[in-house]
């Protein structure tokens, strides 16, 4: 075995199990707070600080990639989150368990990429693979074991139920925190192992003008989606159960089959994503997604809302390697990790919208998947002309 496969193995171990562990966090952690008496808007604000702390760890990791080395990027986003999780897990006091969360960068929402993106990946795919076809599929794989781990960390959250009927509703989600540490512990050690392939000297103090221009058309595009992600994805789990009443073996029941369903989306989108033009992969897809979360804002039923949230899954997961490979096609190998910590920036700063969520589903509760939708589908189309 070739040492870049021996390290892709550690890799794909991480992905699989902090999959498993921030899944079921960031399912669970907007109904804890609310389970804690705090307020929608205040619940709001505490994502909207989350994802402040984030793009200051996305900039600092970027900056460490390049100069030395995408693997020190990848560790240090595992250990913020590790940290993160393992202080909720313990911890009763309110202040200390929204410091948690904000430290842990538990904010992204539960979608399957949450689990397996990090700080650092893509600019260690790019650097170790460079043929553009090896990165979607590899990424389509490391999606791929993202997606079987976010099944196991929704039912993870089904078995919450159980847990509370024994302890009680906030000290079993404490065991769920417990859980989730324990497999990002796991996760960090993995990541020891990873074998980086040599990088190109950093001759530049940021990064070149070609690589720049070309981010800030993708960063353009990503915003418009960051907007919409932002207001929508993170306060997900709460408004299935404000706007239909379901508890949380139900809430967990329906991310276990959208995550099912990822896995599926994965494994086409190493299949076959590849051999069609990956701008139109990714307009396509951004468009669906934004239509099937209004169509989500206007169900009447929970079972209708559950069908086009499980839907969505499939196509976002499909779409998520080309998005990932084209946001580095006309980067310069040495930029790699400013150029991807540039864009997670933009769009971590878009997704502060999420500070808003809470207002918006105080005034309706439809309405932050309802605009939301419509940035997104808004950002494929924007993508598609600034992306050739």
């Amino acid at each position: 075995m070739k040492n870049s496969d021996y390290g892709y193995s550690a890799l794909a171990l991480s992905r699989l199990t902090r999959s498993v562990g921030l899944i079921a966090v960031n399912i669970s952690f907007p109904l804890y707070l609310y389970a804690l008496h705090l307020s929608l808007i205040s619940i709001g604000i505490v994502i909207f600080a989350t994802i402040a702390f984030g793009m200051f760890v996305v900039m600092f990791g970027g900056a460490i990639g390049d100069r030395y080395g995408y693997k020190k990027s990848l560790l240090i986003s595992e250990l913020v989150s590790f940290v993160g999780i393992l202080l909720l897990s313990y911890s009763t006091s309110i202040d200390v368990i929204v410091a948690a969360i904000i430290i842990g960068g538990l904010s992204g929402g539960a979608g399957t990429a949450r689990g397996t993106f990090s700080n650092g990946l893509m600019p260690f795919i790019a650097n170790n693979w460079k043929s553009e076809k090896e990165r979607v599929r590899r990424m389509s794989l490391l999606m791929l074991l993202g997606g079987v781990g976010s099944v196991a960390g929704a039912l993870l959250v089904s078995v919450h139920s159980y847990f509370a009927s024994l302890v009680g509703v906030t000290t079993a989600y404490r065991i769920v925190f417990s859980i989730s540490a324990a497999l990002l512990f796991i996760s960090l050690v993995s990541l020891l192992f990873l074998y980086e392939e040599k990088r190109p000297k950093k001759t530049t103090t940021v990064m070149k003008r070609t690589s720049f221009k070309y981010i800030l058309k993708i960063a353009t595009a990503n915003s418009l989606s960051g907007a919409g992600i932002g207001m929508s994805m993170p306060i997900l789990p709460l408004w299935f159960e404000l706007s239909f009443g379901i508890g949380t073996s139900y809430i967990g029941g329906i991310y276990l089959v959208y995550y099912a369903m990822g896995i599926l989306g994965s494994y086409l989108a190493r299949a076959v994503s590849f051999r069609y033009n990956l701008v139109n992969v990714v307009l396509a897809t951004r468009v669906s997604n934004g239509a099937l979360l209004i169509a989500m804002a206007l169900s009447p039923v929970p079972a209708l809302a559950s069908a086009f949230y499980i839907f969505r899954g499939l196509i976002a997961s499909f779409g998520s390697p080309a998005r990932s490979t084209v946001g580095v096609r006309g980067v310069d190998a040495e930029d790699y990790g400013t150029a991807t910590s540039l864009q997670g920036i933009t769009t971590r700063a878009s997704q502060m919208t999420s500070g808003a969520s809470g207002y918006l589903m105080d005034v309706a509760l439809p309405l932050p998947l309802f605009l939301g939708g419509i940035l997104q589908a808004a950002s494929g189309i924007v993508y598609k002309k600034l992306i050739k």
